[in-house]
């Protein structure tokens, strides 16, 4: 048995070391186009393969990479230890039992990443073309505009090889991700034959307003009106479109279908069964329940409770100012998580929950 995993971890070793190598060692090359973007193509390993985008972000302090393979029903899943040297990156994705490592570089010409992926002791080369430099002819693209509530959205329509009175739309989700975090899953549905939209939420993208200071109301009236401006410009009957949304997109779905009742269907995924503000603090615990004592976190999660409570506007300044007083000095303090009171914007899109919508439409 010793030798059985001295062997495996010398060739995850070896391998590991190919990854470092292919992406750290390679002569960096003036990087016109960025690292930032999608990215499309086929992995495939012996008899298995399968398209993924890979789509890379930077904002004001470091880059985030999400992971979209549509036969795997992954879409837009955050990856961790994401690190940037010149014009290569790596990042790694976990599931229950494996983990996914990734090493890329830019192609010389902007046009590419030239990838490997390790999982346990297999390594694998395989390459994604940029999405700008792609030209996909089984299906057609419309670029589209339209006004909510005052504000200008951009969108994108997916027209099928084949005209199809059929359509699905994409809520839109939480956050600052525009419309590129569902092209794939726009892509596979107009494969299917539906007519397929997504845009770019208000203040995202190239869309006006502001997302952050709506309320879900307001972002769920975007929705509403991207869907009736869609069957309004192809004739497509709301009998006909359906909605798909993830996360808060999902949390939107039964709301959208409590106030249009004559759409076709509704798909959730990875909706909360509680309020955002739960949602939110749910995921605070898994990040960080290993990073305090056992015996400490039941206090220090009802310390983090009411930070969360205050950002979602169920908690005054003074009564955080109180906890932060009352609870400075304990050991678990400094692992907790306290913003910058001054610079907090009060988001009441937190005290939503999608349960009462859920039994109106049921």
């Amino acid at each position: 048995m010793n030798a059985i995993v001295k062997q495996r971890f010398e060739k995850k070793t070896l391998i590991l070391a190919m990854l470092l190598l292919a992406i750290g060692c390679w002569a960096d090359h003036s990087d016109e186009k960025g690292l930032a973007g999608i990215y499309e193509g086929m992995f495939a390993h012996g008899n298995f393969s399968t398209p993924i985008q890979i789509e890379i972000k930077k904002d004001s302090l470091d880059y985030k990479v999400y992971f979209t393979s549509p036969d795997q029903n992954a879409y837009g899943i955050p990856t961790s230890q994401v690190k940037k040297m010149g014009d290569s990156i790596s990042f790694e994705l976990n599931s229950d039992y494996f983990s996914f490592r990734f090493g890329s570089k830019l192609s010389e010409d902007g046009s590419a990443l030239n990838s490997i992926l390790l999982v346990d002791s297999i390594a694998q080369n395989f390459t994604l073309k940029r999405m700008d430099d792609l030209e996909d002819p089984t299906h057609g693209q419309e670029e589209v505009s339209f006004n909510s509530e005052g504000f200008n959205l951009k969108g994108t329509v997916y027209h099928p090889s084949k005209p199809s009175n059929k359509a699905i739309y994409f809520v839109t989700s939480s956050g600052n991700s525009d419309r590129s975090a569902t092209r794939a899953e726009a892509i596979a549905f107009t494969d299917k034959g539906y007519v397929a939209f997504h845009m770019d939420k208000r203040g995202t993208g190239t869309s006006e307003g502001d997302w952050g200071s709506s309320s879900i109301e307001d972002l769920a009236m975007d929705d509403i009106n991207a869907i009736k401006f869609l069957a309004t410009k192809l004739e497509i009957p709301f009998e006909n479109i359906g909605i798909k949304g993830s996360s808060q997109g999902g949390a939107k779905v039964p709301y959208i279908l409590s106030k249009m009742k004559d759409l076709a269907f509704g798909i959730v995924v990875s909706c909360p069964s509680t309020t955002l503000l739960e949602s939110d603090l749910n995921y605070w615990k898994n990040r960080n329940s290993s990073l305090i004592e056992d015996h400490y976190f039941d206090e220090a999660l009802a310390f983090e409770r009411g930070v969360f409570q205050f950002i979602g506007g169920t908690t005054s300044l003074e009564t955080l100012k109180g906890l932060i007083a009352q609870n400075s000095g304990k050991p678990w303090f400094t692992k907790v998580w306290v913003p910058e009171l001054d610079k907090v914007t009060i988001d009441t899109k937190l005290q939503y929950s999608p349960m009462p919508y859920f039994k109106i439409i049921d």
